[in-house]
């Protein structure tokens, strides 16, 4: 075991570092700089620069390195930038119950245990997917069904046969439990609190307007990391729109329930909305997505440049 415990500010998301430094210090860009190289626990100078980046991204941060109002509301919310950025979404879109769940999820870990092997972690995460395309909505399913199943006196049994994590779903339960709480506190008036407990979340159904408002708000919260399909030989070409990251192929993670997802009718039709990547031999491995169409990128995207009878965002354009 290490000596010392690693220190928040290296454990921590690089941009949950630098947003918070922005807080407390203020300042421009140098000085947040050269506040945290200074530190006893410097990060690198490039993990700076790319958490500065993500959030000048996400609209947290002017390109001058200035706290906007979107970056002061996000770091009010103790979680990564992102996630708080979607729960600030589902909060006006009022869907703030199950984006709780897929944000505590986001900040714990996968509910799904693997014991004699990944056929069985892949058995419980089938039983949970509605063929939604999503593996966001395939933690609300499984943290809805787990609370009526608690309900019954159940919740520790049905754990096991399911292949979840006990311990991991009640620290969800608290978790989604502070989420909603916060936003009831700074004035969340949805119709999905009515004054019941904060940890129980109804289901969500596909086609339902929920469904709808729920992946919007994934959309807003994630917002650049998007990807849009492409038709391949067996299955899609993932293309992560801005070609922020080194280089913009991406593909999902093995675990994903989008690993198969199959080809699109058509190229740029389908996208798939994550948080987070890592690299993982030749591409950037996603580790979490949800599908939506090409109305929720243009309605909701930062930008959209025309010319004639073109329409692009980032890499990716259309004809009209």
């Amino acid at each position: 075991l290490a000596e010392f415990p690693t220190p928040h500010m290296l454990s921590s998301s690089m941009e949950e570092v630098v947003l918070q430094a922005k807080v407390i210090h203020g300042g421009n860009y140098q000085a947040i700089s050269n506040l945290l190289h200074t530190s006893m626990a410097a990060p690198s100078r490039a993990a700076v620069e790319n958490g500065v980046d993500a959030l000048v991204g996400m609209n947290c941060l002017t390109l001058r390195g200035e706290l906007t109002v979107l970056g002061r509301a996000v770091a009010a919310i103790p979680v990564q930038p992102m996630v708080a950025k979607m729960l600030l979404a589902a909060g006006v879109l009022r869907v703030i119950k199950p984006c709780a769940v897929v944000a505590a999820f986001l900040s714990l870990k996968s509910p799904f245990v693997q014991t004699m092997g990944q056929g069985d972690r892949d058995a419980s995460k089938k039983f949970f997917d509605d063929g939604l395309a999503s593996d966001h909505f395939m933690v609300i399913k499984a943290y809805t069904e787990w609370r009526k199943a608690v309900a019954r006196g159940e919740g520790e049994v049905f754990c096991d046969t399911k292949g979840l994590s006990l311990e991991t779903m009640e620290m969800a339960y608290m978790m989604v439990g502070q989420f909603v709480n916060f936003m009831i506190e700074a004035g969340y008036d949805g119709s999905d609190v009515d004054g019941g407990d904060p940890g129980e979340v109804q289901p969500v159904k596909g086609g339902s307007r929920a469904d709808a408002m729920v992946r919007a708000a994934l959309v807003m919260g994630f917002q650049p990391q998007v990807a849009a399909l492409y038709r391949g030989d067996k299955q899609p070409y993932w293309y992560h729109a801005d070609g922020s990251r080194d280089g913009a192929e991406v593909s999902p993670f093995l675990g994903s329930c989008n690993k198969d997802y199959p080809n699109p009718r058509k190229d740029g039709d389908e996208w798939m909305v994550f948080s987070d990547a890592m690299k993982m031999g030749r591409f950037n491995s996603i580790m979490d997505s949800t599908l939506v169409s090409s109305s929720y990128i243009i309605l909701l995207v930062n930008a959209l440049m025309t010319s004639g009878n073109e329409i692009r965002f980032g890499r990716w354009w259309a004809k009209t």
